[in-house]
């Protein structure tokens, strides 16, 4: 049973995915619907779209009513919908689009080669790499929240977070620890997004950006 599981696992993150590339739980954050009305919002195929929702009903995603309407589970509530108390929508959308290149995993062991370039993908454009830092926020947030409770920064003054993306670290870190102020070192085209995160947390007294490559 373990072997199947593993095996098949991919079957319920690609119902997952799927659903948070449509915008399904975003269109039902607006209240319980029909499948047809779930199709004509998010462009897609009525009846495709009725098996792809009752899919997310078996993960748990979504409920569904007798009348056959639809509507967001609790995990879709908090955490699927870009309005969430702690959504994860960035971050999953980001894991869709590696589903991808984890299929050439073992290509990549055979010949030697990287399935992916992490720089390639910051360079491909702005909505691309926005999309990469905001899922790796939504992310580093929760175990974040954790690491700032054990880490004792406590006489630090300085602190440089090298590669830090967008931040999420640092600003959790200045938050813990008044006296400490933080820079964080990445890319041109990250650091533009890290100071909105910063300055959406209120901490661009104690939390700023540099600019460069850690290479």
């Amino acid at each position: 049973m373990e072997i199947m599981q593993l095996t098949t696992g991919y079957w319920r993150s690609q119902v997952l995915f799927a659903a948070a590339e449509l915008g399904v739980f975003d269109v039902l954050a607006d209240g319980p619907q029909r499948a047809t009305e779930v199709a004509s919002r998010c462009g897609s195929h009525p009846g495709y779209t009725e098996r792809l929702l009752n899919g997310c009903v078996a993960c748990d995603l979504l409920e569904k009513a007798p009348e056959g309407r639809f509507a967001n589970g609790r995990l879709a509530t908090e955490f699927l919908t870009s309005t969430g108390t702690q959504s994860l929508s960035h971050w999953v959308r980001f894991m869709g689009d590696c589903y991808r290149p984890w299929s050439g995993l073992a290509a990549s062991v055979r010949d030697g080669t990287p399935v992916v370039d992490g720089f390639d993908q910051i360079a491909r454009g702005k909505d691309y790499t926005r999309h990469i830092i905001l899922a790796m926020h939504e992310y580093a947030l929760g175990p974040g929240r954790g690491i700032v409770e054990h880490l004792d920064l406590s006489g630090r003054s300085r602190m440089l977070d090298v590669g830090g993306g967008p931040g999420t670290y640092s600003v959790l870190l200045a938050e813990r620890f008044p006296q400490l102020t933080c820079d964080v070192f990445d890319l041109p085209a990250v650091v533009g997004i890290t100071d909105e995160i910063i300055a959406e947390h209120s901490m661009g007294a104690r939390v700023r950006t540099r600019v460069g490559n850690y290479i």
